[in-house]
């Protein structure tokens, strides 16, 4: 389990990486293509993985196993609209805003959304420690601002 909590450091430093770099090329390119093109990236490297997956050419966790799909859910295609909208958005945003203030706003609302969506799906209640933490964490934020 412990070696799992390495996942949020490495997402955390791709989406800064990811976002700066599309921030720069998207000056060459124009933010749409640079999305494109990224979509594109992602796309192959995916498919790659799934092949060598399918193949038993890689081993995975249960977890990455593929499953027979069944029946198809429309509901599915709904993730990749929202990964659309940050590969979009954080760069749009550095291109008239301070990398500081992006993040910030950014981690901010992702805990906000977090602690909603582990209430509304899980019945997590959130804790008076969270509550304070997000307090804390949306002052802070508003200091980056100004």
């Amino acid at each position: 389990m412990t070696s799992y909590l390495l996942l949020p450091f490495v997402a955390g430093v791709s989406i800064i990486l990811q976002a700066g770099l599309n921030r720069y090329s998207s000056t060459q390119l124009g933010l749409l293509s640079a999305v494109l093109l990224n979509s594109l990236v992602f796309f192959l490297v995916s498919l790659a993985i799934w092949i060598l997956v399918k193949k038993g050419m890689m081993p995975v966790p249960q977890s990455l196993a593929i499953q027979p799909v069944t029946e198809f859910k429309v509901w599915w295609l709904i993730p990749g609209t929202f990964g659309f909208l940050i590969v979009l958005c954080i760069p749009l945003g550095l291109q008239y805003l301070p990398a500081s203030i992006v993040f910030g706003l950014s981690i901010a609302t992702q805990l906000v959304m977090s602690v909603a969506w582990d209430y509304f799906t899980a019945g997590i209640v959130p804790t008076v420690q969270k509550i304070i933490g997000l307090c804390v964490l949306f002052v802070g934020s508003l200091l980056m601002v100004t």
